[in-house]
């Protein structure tokens, strides 16, 4: 028997096939920040609006001849920085926004472990922040689910 396939239908299968081979997965995901020990300019935040990044992961399998001894979850990876507009208060209640850079340190993030019934990174990303000696604004912590069998 012979197949005859279009050129795109040649490219749509390559893609596929690549798709299935690769263990590296990319989502969109939200980051929240938690700024309640947070000052800016030495001035408490009113809000950070949440930010919408995307990250990728690898899923490993670990198999063996008799099945699978497990699936994990590594290497979370997203942009080295994160641009905010942070909105606080100034000294007489008057309402003050600026954009800050954050960066992103992804060997310092911590996971956790939810089951459910997917493998896959959770859509919200915990971020504290605080300040240092200085006084400037950091990341102190970055939390991020991921939901395993």
């Amino acid at each position: 028997m012979k197949v005859i396939l279009t050129e795109g239908q040649v490219e749509r299968l390559k893609s596929v096939l690549k798709e299935g081979m690769d263990n590296r997965y990319n989502t969109e995901i939200s980051m929240e920040f938690d700024y309640y020990k947070a000052r800016y300019k030495g001035l408490p935040i009113d809000y950070i609006q949440p930010q919408k990044i995307r990250v990728s992961y690898d899923i490993e399998i670990e198999a063996r001849s008799w099945g699978i001894k497990g699936i994990e979850i590594n290497g979370v990876r997203g942009p080295e920085s994160v641009e905010v507009l942070i909105q606080y208060y100034g000294e007489n209640d008057e309402e003050f926004e600026d954009w800050y850079v954050f960066h992103l340190n992804w060997d310092n993030l911590v996971t956790t472990t939810e089951r459910g019934d997917t493998i896959v990174v959770g859509d919200i990303m915990e971020v504290s922040l605080g300040n240092d000696v200085e006084g400037r604004l950091l990341v102190t912590k970055m939390e991020l689910p991921l939901h395993k069998l």
